[in-house]
Order: C-alpha cells, then sequence, then structure tokens
C-alpha cells in the first residue's frame, strides 16, 4: 500500500490520468447534454456528415458560419468511431482530452520556473477548478482553442529561455498551433498568442526577438494556411456569402457590435471571482500587486512575467469586445493558475497570507484544518488541502448527476416526444430534439399558430406552460426548466 502511495505522490502523469479516469470520465459518461449548445452541436454534425462539404456548416440547412470547422471535423471523426456512443466520445475527444494536455502543458512550465513539487500541487489546482473541469467534461471549442493558445505560449516560453531549439520544426509546430486557434474559434485563437507576445517582449525590450522567431516568415505561414482555407470555402455551394458573413457578423460583428451576448465593459470583473473559485479574491490580489509593481519589471521573475502578461491583455482585449460571456475567459485560467501560485508562494509580496485564506474560508474546510494542524501550515500545503477539498467537493457532487439529468435536462421528455409527435412553443432549441427522432420539431412563437395546428403533443419552456393551459392543454410532465403538454 506505501509503495502504491508513494507512486502516486511521485508521478505526476499517473495521478492525473488516475484523476480523469475516475473522476472525469464518470461525469462526462453520466450527464446528459446541453440542449441549447451540445446537442445543437450535434445536429450541425449530422447534417455535416450528411452534405460532406468539408469548410461550410450548416443548420437546419440555414449557413452557420459562427464557428470554424476544426472542431466539427472532430465530432465527424467521433461520430464515425461510434454512433451509438457518439455524444461521449465527442466529448472526451473534443474537451476532456484537451484540458488533460493544459494540465500538462501547465505542469511542464511550472517544472522549468520553479520544482517539481510546486508543479505537481499547481497543476491539479488548474485540473480541480470547477469551472476548468465542468468545461472540460462540456462539449464546447473553448477548450481546444485553449489547449492551442497554450502550446504555442509554452513553446514561446521554450525558444526564449532556451529549453530547447529554435529550429524549423519547432518554429512550424508554433505558428501552427496559433493557426489551429483560430481555426478552431476563431480569431481570439490568433490574437491572444500574439498579442501577449508582443507585449511580453515589449516590456522585456527585446522586440529584436522576433527576428529569431521568424516572424515574417511566420505571419506568411499563418496567412497561407487561412488562404487556403478561404479558397476552399470560396469554391463551394454559397462559398462567398458565407465568407461575407463569416467576416462581418461573427468576426467584426461580435467585437464591434454583437447579436447576442452584449455586456458592459466591466462584465468580466464581476463574474471572474465566480470563474476561478475559490481563488475569487486572490486574482484580484495578484492583478493589484502585479499592476502596482510593473515599474519593477526588470526584477520580476520569469513566471511571474509571463504568466501576468498572459493574463491581464486578452483580460481587457476580451473586456473591449461587444460579446462576452464567461466562458470566453477560459484561456485565462491556466496563467491565472500561474500567477497565482507564483505571487504566493515564489514572490514577497505583502498580504499573500490574506490572499490564501481567502481560498480556504470560501471552502471551509482548509481553515478548519490549517487551525488544528499548524505544523503544516506552509503555502504548499495549503494548497494542498484546498486541492483535496475541491475533489472531494466534486466527487460528492458527482452523486447529483441523476437529479441534475432529471430536473434540468431534457432527458426524461426523449421517451415521449419519440413516441409521438410533438411542436414546440417559444421554444426555438426545442428544434435541436429533431437530433433524437424521425420526424421535424416545427416551434410556434404564438398561440393562434398552435391553435391551428394538429399536434396533441407541445415541449416548452416551464415559464411559458400558464399560456398552454389557458387554451385547454393539459401538464403532463415537467422539470425545473421545461415542460411538456396534451390536448
Amino acid at each position: 500500500m506505501k509503495k502504491i502511495i508513494h507512486a502516486f505522490k511521485n508521478n505526476f502523469y499517473l495521478s492525473l490520468t488516475t484523476l480523469y479516469i475516475f473522476l472525469y470520465f464518470p461525469i462526462t459518461i453520466l450527464r446528459f447534454q446541453d440542449l441549447r449548445n451540445e446537442i445543437k452541436y450535434f445536429v450541425i454534425t449530422k447534417e455535416f456528415l450528411k452534405n460532406g462539404d468539408l469548410f461550410i456548416l450548416r443548420y437546419f440547412s440555414n449557413l452557420y458560419p459562427d464557428k470554424p470547422p476544426l472542431y466539427f471535423w472532430i465530432l465527424a471523426l467521433s461520430h464515425k468511431i461510434s454512433n451509438n456512443f457518439f455524444p461521449i466520445i465527442a466529448i472526451i475527444i473534443g474537451s476532456t482530452i484537451a484540458s488533460f494536455i493544459i494540465v500538462v502543458l501547465i505542469y511542464k512550465m511550472i517544472l522549468k520556473f520553479i520544482n517539481k513539487e510546486v508543479a505537481f500541487i499547481g497543476a491539479f489546482s488548474l485540473a480541480l477548478l470547477p469551472l476548468f473541469l465542468g468545461l472540460s467534461v462540456f462539449l464546447r471549442m473553448d477548450m481546444l482553442m485553449t489547449m492551442f493558445i497554450t502550446y504555442s505560449i509554452y513553446l514561446f516560453c521554450g525558444f526564449y529561455y532556451n529549453w530547447f531549439e529554435v529550429d524549423i520544426k519547432n518554429l512550424t509546430l508554433f505558428y501552427f498551433s496559433i493557426f489551429l486557434g483560430l481555426f478552431t474559434k476563431g480569431i481570439a485563437g490568433l490574437a491572444i498568442p500574439l498579442l501577449v507576445i508582443f507585449i511580453f517582449l515589449l516590456l522585456e525590450k527585446n522586440l529584436k526577438f522576433f527576428k529569431k522567431l521568424k516572424i515574417i516568415s511566420g505571419i506568411l505561414f499563418i496567412i497561407l494556411l487561412v488562404a487556403f482555407w478561404f479558397g476552399a470555402i470560396y469554391f463551394s455551394h454559397d462559398g462567398l456569402k458565407y465568407i461575407k458573413l463569416m467576416l462581418g457578423q461573427e468576426t467584426l460583428g461580435r467585437i464591434v457590435k454583437s447579436k447576442t451576448h452584449i455586456k458592459a465593459f466591466y462584465y468580466y470583473v464581476e463574474v471572474l471571482p465566480g470563474i476561478i473559485f475559490p481563488y475569487s479574491l486572490a486574482i484580484f490580489w495578484a492583478i493589484y500587486t502585479n499592476l502596482k509593481d510593473i515599474k519593477n519589471w526588470k526584477s520580476w521573475n520569469q513566471l511571474q512575467k509571463i504568466s501576468f502578461i498572459w493574463f491581464i491583455i486578452p483580460f481587457f482585449m476580451f473586456s473591449l469586445a461587444s460579446g462576452k460571456l464567461a466562458v470566453y475567459l477560459l484561456p485565462l485560467l491556466p496563467c491565472g493558475i500561474l500567477l497565482i501560485f507564483n505571487n504566493i508562494i515564489n514572490s514577497n509580496y505583502k498580504g499573500k497570507n490574506i490572499a490564501i485564506k481567502s481560498c480556504e474560508i470560501l471552502l471551509v474546510f482548509p481553515i478548519i484544518y490549517n487551525l488544528l494542524n499548524k505544523k503544516y501550515n506552509s503555502y504548499l500545503n495549503r494548497f494542498k488541502i484546498i486541492n483535496i477539498t475541491l475533489g472531494i467537493i466534486i466527487f460528492i457532487s458527482f452523486f447529483s448527476l441523476k437529479f441534475y439529468n432529471h430536473y434540468y435536462t431534457i432527458k426524461p421528455f426523449l421517451p415521449l416526444i419519440t413516441r409521438e409527435k410533438a411542436i414546440a412553443y417559444s421554444f426555438s432549441d426545442g428544434e435541436n430534439l429533431e437530433y433524437f427522432t424521425q420526424y421535424q420539431i416545427i416551434n410556434f412563437s404564438s398561440i393562434s399558430e398552435i391553435k391551428n395546428s394538429n399536434s396533441k403533443l407541445i415541449i416548452t419552456k416551464k415559464k411559458y406552460g400558464n399560456k398552454l393551459k389557458k387554451i385547454g392543454y393539459n401538464l403532463v410532465f415537467e422539470n425545473k426548466e421545461y415542460s411538456i403538454f396534451k390536448k
């Protein structure tokens, strides 16, 4: 038994793989997918496979230029691997494996900058962040984009700090990873690494390092790949229209005047505490101490420099954009952990005891544990207890998945709508249920349209139920989110 415990303590990869097998994968397998996003992507994938067009996406036959095609190639591959287990395979390949690679890269970075023990605990601190774990078992391309961003910045650090050679092979990987970030989610995948590296070198007063990176050749390489991508779209059916939509409403539109998710400039300041919980106050303390000390940039350690720029530049960039969602800050979680760890473990800033204590208070158990075990009160041990507490909380939450599926997802409604034809009322997401049925789910926006329909079964959001009761429909079943009625 002691040998097994020793093996886990000393082998990061064994420990991380075990965490994913016993915590991440069971959640992926047992959690039912979200109707608005995940099942929508399944519908798009189904149409993508039917049409066979590699570069143009469609959603119920309408052009869908919202996202680049790479993620849907992965979904299509997942579907080919296993039709029956497609949703689970898609999430594992598209998100879970990407998150695993991110954690490994963060481990490698801390290992290079500090030491193995800090790297072990720091990487697990990222893996156990509730939002990071949640998006690792959720079908969104944000995690894959974050993986490419993290890899490109990891490679840059390797070039700058001489971890490995700046040769053609590594430079090709570097610029190709930047392109793949763009090819996964859009402009953020390109802008984040390039802006972070530029501002970093500017503060270092070492812009000449771009020459070593062969920046002109690298940018031309990315442009060539983009040109090939756009050329493939252009020569497809509706290609020119698709390109105009991509560059207009889905790129400039989202930055300048988004159709949806419009939030104030300070929105990300408000949501940041929840995004990086339980390091909610610690991150603000880290940002403040670094901004206050920016004049002493030259005296900062290597990890502090890269983690601060990696965090603050994208945060400001996302804040300037018109469209905002909390999940857009996912690329900041790896560097957020790096920044917090460095400021608490690897610096002499005042207030770091208060910063880590705020994390312990939010989780309750760590503060009690440290009061009772003062001899284990080093900062590193305190992070260990925070990680253990998060792991226990997440493991306990695992047993609530059945409750979640029944009360907050569409899963309990599937037997009814697959057995009997249904329509939707004021519920556009209900159209995505076509993925499970053999017929089209039509969404009606007014009561008068429903009265003229022959369908006896109607599915809607719970809040619209009273309107259907008034026109003679009876409630068959409902949960916290949805209701289904029958005439």
